[in-house]
């Protein structure tokens, strides 16, 4: 790393200053003055609301042929991996580019099975449960 500093250094590719020599960047950044439009705002630098990092969404467009090709394939071994399901979305709408990503069709997925697995606990749940409603007499 030293040779490669001292080659940078003698070929004039990089310029070493010492640091209380004034800087002509500094200067010219203080003529500078910009409009009020060009100005970042407070709070621009603030990261989005857990969601809203990737920006917008397709999934919900496509939610029910996804859901379809889910639920389509009663044989577990068969059911489609989320590359395949964005295949098959391909195919059916050609050209469209706001097709889900990979991870979007998996979290739907993954929604989709923790739904299923929610619905037959409380089915269980309710069968478990005496009618406690009879009349004694």
């Amino acid at each position: 790393s030293v040779r490669k500093a001292i080659h940078l250094i003698g070929s004039g590719e990089i310029k070493v200053r010492d640091g209380k020599e004034q800087m002509e960047e500094y200067e010219e950044a203080d003529s500078l003055t910009l409009l009020p439009y060009e100005r970042n705002k407070p709070g621009w630098g603030r990261r989005p609301k857990q969601g809203q990092t990737y920006g917008t969404g397709f999934v919900n467009e496509y939610k029910d042929d996804i859901e379809a090709f889910f639920e389509g394939e009663k044989d577990t071994t068969k059911k489609n991996s989320p590359d395949i399901m964005i295949e098959r979305l391909k195919e059916k709408y050609p050209g469209r580019y706001s097709l889900p990503g990979y991870t979007e069709v998996r979290q739907l997925i993954s929604a989709i099975i923790q739904r299923k697995k929610n619905d037959e606990e409380e089915q269980k749940k309710r069968a478990k449960k005496p009618n406690r409603l009879r009349r004694r007499t």
